[in-house]
């Protein structure tokens, strides 16, 4: 079978790009009975022509006999995530399921144990008195009933101690109480409704001041006791004894120039006691024209002195032990050296007891 010649064109295709490689105008022959010939050795790649100029379109050819297919392919890389799909109509309701059989009835479980009982609640207020109701309309006076039998004596005699037996026991339960106390209610608002009240009377009465037994009271209880009935504290009273109990028994006076070493004062102390220096006072009429100092002894031993100082007519006294005891022999001596104008001494050592 032959055919009129025909323009065939082999293309070369490089990446996107398609060049026109050869162009030339052949007989093609088809032998239908013909085998086909051995697959020719690929060419080597041929050198890259000149764009040729746009081709006539040809005309179309006649559909050449299907290939085998091909190798597969690489598989292509992974796609997108498709957008979700819209919301899928409610399937229809399935059919209800046979009801079960019923189970065995559970075992009865263990009783509980007693709760507590409550307490008794407070009894509540009286309540008032309602309003006396009408008197009703008096019925028809019915017919006589027939004589009933009499009373067993006994029995009436019986019933007559009982009663009466009650009645003692209520008098006795009352005993004669006023009023406003033959009643509970009236009692337990008495005792201010305090279930506790014995032991609340016994400790009030603790917290009060005795006089025949001894107590052991606090700091804070005495104080508040003594505020009460205006007493003055122990401490208080033995200040204001060593502040008031003293005797002004060692008084010096000399009303001219005392002679040197001449007693101007002194005596015995009755009870153990000690000198007051911060309390004592010595002064003189007129000032000494030097130091001059007067000797405080006890028992004849030095224990102090009282000295004026050039000009001044008051002494300042210093004592260096001023304890005593009883019968003690306290003694005041002018001094040693005259002075030539010091006169008129006067003071006193105070001695607390």
């Amino acid at each position: 079978m032959q055919f009129e010649p025909v323009k065939t064109l082999a293309i070369e295709i490089s990446g996107t790009t398609a060049v026109v490689v050869e162009s030339k105008t052949s007989n093609i022959v088809l032998d239908p009975t013909a085998s086909p010939g051995p697959q020719g050795k690929p060419g080597r790649d041929g050198v890259d022509g000149l764009p040729g100029r746009d081709g006539a379109d040809g005309e179309p050819g006649l559909p050449g006999p299907i290939g085998e297919q091909g190798p597969q392919g690489p598989q292509g890389a992974k796609g997108d995530r498709g957008a979700t799909g819209s919301k899928g109509d409610r399937g229809l309701t399935g059919v209800q399921g046979l009801q079960g059989e019923q189970g065995p009835q559970g075992e009865r479980g263990e009783a509980g144990d007693l709760g507590p009982q409550g307490e008794i609640g407070e009894q509540g207020p009286q309540g008032e008195r309602g309003v006396q109701g009408l008197p009703g309309v008096q019925g028809e006076r019915g017919l006589q009933g027939e004589t009933g039998a009499s009373a067993d004596p006994a029995v009436v005699n019986n019933l007559t101690t009982r009663v009466d037996a009650l009645t003692n026991n209520i008098k006795d339960i009352i005993n004669l109480a006023p009023e406003t106390l033959n009643a509970f209610s009236e009692v337990a608002s008495a005792l201010n409704n305090d279930p506790q009240f014995a032991q609340t009377m016994t400790t009030a009465l603790a917290n009060r001041i005795r006089y025949d037994a001894a107590q052991n009271l606090t700091a804070t209880q005495r104080a508040v006791a003594r505020s009460n009935v205006d007493a003055a504290a122990m401490s208080d009273l033995t200040a204001r004894l060593s502040r008031d109990a003293y005797v002004r028994t060692l008084q010096a006076v000399s009303a001219r120039k005392p002679p040197a070493n001449a007693l101007i004062g002194g005596g015995f102390v009755a009870q153990a006691g000690f000198i007051d220096a911060s309390s004592s006072a010595f002064r003189a009429d007129t000032a000494p024209t030097g130091a001059a100092t007067l000797s405080v002894m006890v028992n004849g031993v030095s224990r102090g002195t009282i000295a004026f100082t050039a000009g001044s007519v008051t002494a300042s006294i210093n004592i260096a032990n001023g304890t005593l005891n009883p019968n003690d022999y306290l003694a005041i001596y002018a001094p040693a050296t005259v002075d030539s104008t010091l006169a008129g001494i006067i003071g006193g050592l105070v001695v607390r007891l």
